[in-house]
C-alpha cells in the first residue's frame, strides 16, 4: 500500500511582513517592503515565482529584475511551493511547503513542512480565479477556460486547438485569442455577451469575427467540440459556428478566503460582478487582482502602494 501519509515536519517563522502570493502585485509589495529593512517572507503556492506575469513575455525583464533584487535582500526570505492554508488572527498563519524531489532526497524523504508564521502585518495578493459560464453542454470535452489555454500555450508550448472559439464577457480573455493568433492558431470567432468592447474592436481589426451581444446556448460534439450554437439574448438562434474547442471566460473574482478568515469587510463592486475585501490596516492591505485592480501594470503599483503603507505603519 502506498504511503500517503509521508514523513513531514513543523516548523515557527517569524517576519515583519508575509507577503501571499508571488504575482506582480506581490513582487513589487516585496521588494518595497524588503528595501525598507523590514523582515519579509514571501510565499507562493506555485514552483516559480511572478504569478500572471509569467503568461506575457513584455513582463520577462520586469520579472527577472525584481527577482533578482529580492536575492540581494538579507531581510527577505521566498518559499515558493508554499501555500497559505489558513488566517488565524493575531499574526499567525498557517502555511504547506512542498519540497521538491531534490529537497526531499536531501532532507531524508522529507515531503512537506507545516510552517507556523507570525508576521505583524500581512499583504494578501492572492490574485483572483477566472469564472465559468453556465450554458447547455458546457461540461463537454474541450470546453475550457480561456486562461487554462493561456497556461497551457506558455508554460508547455500546446495549442488546446486548430481551430478554437471563445465565449467571454470580459477584455481580459482576450489575451488568449491574441496569444493564439501570434502562435498561428486561427481562430473560429469570438462570442461576445457584450455589445462592444476595446478588445473586441483590436480582435476585429486583426481579423476575427466577433459576435457581439450573443451567447452560446449549445454545444455539437459527444468526444470532443465539433461546433457551437450562437444565439441572440432572448436565445433566438443565429447560427452555427464550426470549432474545435470552446474556450470561455465569464470574468474574474478576487481570492477572498484569507481575507475572509481575517474578518475583512466584503464589498460587492458591480463593475467585476463579483465581491472585494477591505482589510482592517491593524492587519494588513489587499493587493493587485486579490482587490479588484486588474492588469499587471496596475497590479505591481497596487502592490507598491499597499507596502507603502505597511512601512509607514511598522516604520
Amino acid at each position: 500500500m502506498a504511503d500517503h501519509a509521508g514523513p513531514a515536519e513543523t516548523l515557527h517563522d517569524h517576519a515583519d511582513v508575509l507577503v501571499v502570493g508571488a504575482g506582480a502585485a506581490g513582487l513589487a509589495a516585496a521588494l518595497w517592503l524588503g528595501a525598507s529593512g523590514l523582515r519579509v517572507l514571501l510565499a507562493e503556492q506555485d514552483v516559480a515565482l511572478g504569478g500572471g506575469s509569467l503568461l506575457d513575455r513584455r513582463w520577462d525583464s520586469w520579472r527577472a529584475k525584481v527577482c533578482a533584487a529580492l536575492r540581494g535582500l538579507s531581510s527577505m526570505r521566498c518559499l515558493p511551493r508554499t501555500t497559505v492554508l489558513g488566517a488565524y488572527g493575531h499574526g499567525v498563519f498557517g502555511a504547506l511547503e512542498t519540497l521538491s524531489p531534490e529537497e526531499s532526497a536531501r532532507f531524508g524523504g522529507l515531503r512537506e513542512r507545516l510552517r507556523i508564521v507570525r508576521a505583524r502585518r500581512v499583504v494578501l495578493a492572492t490574485g483572483a480565479l477566472e469564472r465559468l459560464i453556465a450554458f447547455p453542454g458546457n461540461d463537454t470535452p474541450g470546453v475550457m477556460l480561456a486562461g487554462a489555454a493561456l497556461k497551457f500555450l506558455r508554460h508547455y508550448g500546446v495549442a488546446v486547438g486548430q481551430r478554437p472559439a471563445f465565449f467571454v464577457n470580459s477584455d481580459e480573455a482576450y489575451e488568449t485569442l491574441f496569444s493564439l493568433l501570434e502562435a498561428g492558431i486561427t481562430c473560429a470567432g469570438v462570442i461576445e455577451v457584450r455589445e462592444k468592447s476595446l478588445a473586441a474592436e483590436r480582435a476585429h481589426a486583426l481579423g476575427v469575427e466577433v459576435h457581439a451581444a450573443s451567447l452560446v446556448t449549445a454545444v455539437s460534439g459527444r468526444r470532443g467540440v465539433s461546433a457551437v450554437r450562437i444565439s441572440d439574448p432572448r436565445g433566438r438562434h443565429r447560427r452555427w459556428l464550426q470549432a474545435d474547442c470552446l474556450l470561455i471566460s465569464g470574468g474574474y473574482s478576487p481570492v477572498i478566503s484569507l481575507a475572509s478568515q481575517l474578518g475583512a469587510a466584503l464589498n460587492w463592486r458591480e463593475a467585476i460582478a463579483a465581491f472585494a475585501p477591505d482589510l482592517a490596516p491593524a492587519i494588513g492591505q489587499v493587493a493587485g487582482a486579490a482587490r479588484g485592480v486588474f492588469g499587471l501594470a496596475a497590479a505591481a503599483r497596487d502592490g507598491e502602494r499597499a507596502a507603502g503603507a505597511i512601512a509607514a505603519e511598522l516604520g
